[in-house]
């Protein structure tokens, strides 16, 4: 029952990112990233077949945790 901000303070230590408002992942469980024409990125998780999308305000920080 925490809030986004909350529970990413949480994880800190961890290996978790942020991809967009609503959206925290674990960094071990991403398969590959690959680039869009918006300037977004697409990223593949491992045993999953949908794709998320990380939006360009936190591409960033999840690069620097990769």
């Amino acid at each position: 029952k925490l809030k986004l901000y909350e529970l990413k303070e949480a994880l800190s230590g961890h290996p978790f990112a942020q991809i967009s408002k609503s959206t925290l992942v674990n960094i071990h469980f991403v398969k590959s990233i690959q680039a869009e024409f918006s300037g977004n990125y697409r990223i593949r998780l491992k045993n999953r077949p949908e794709s998320l999308t990380i939006s360009r305000k936190y591409y960033p920080e999840f690069r620097s945790k990769i």
